[in-house]
């Protein structure tokens, strides 16, 4: 870990944590073509309060695979 920078699988460790929403990063032209619609649903707007909670666990689990992650480099 001294570049900086982490490996593949650490950093889709990182990637995986948290609501599916989060995080989504299409990288690539041929990444966009494997996409394909399959269904659509509305959603309630969260509350201020469950939208603070549910950053606060993700920021700790977060940091918990970090600290996880430094610490086996």
């Amino acid at each position: 870990m001294g570049s900086g920078y982490l490996n593949p699988d650490d950093a889709l460790k990182l990637l995986m944590i948290g609501p599916e929403y989060t995080q989504i990063a299409i990288k690539t032209e041929k990444a966009a073509k494997q996409l394909c619609f399959i269904r659509s649903e509305m959603i309630e707007q969260m509350s201020s309060e469950q939208l603070r909670e549910e950053q606060e666990t993700y920021q700790q689990m977060f940091a918990k695979e970090f600290e996880s992650i430094m610490g086996a480099g």
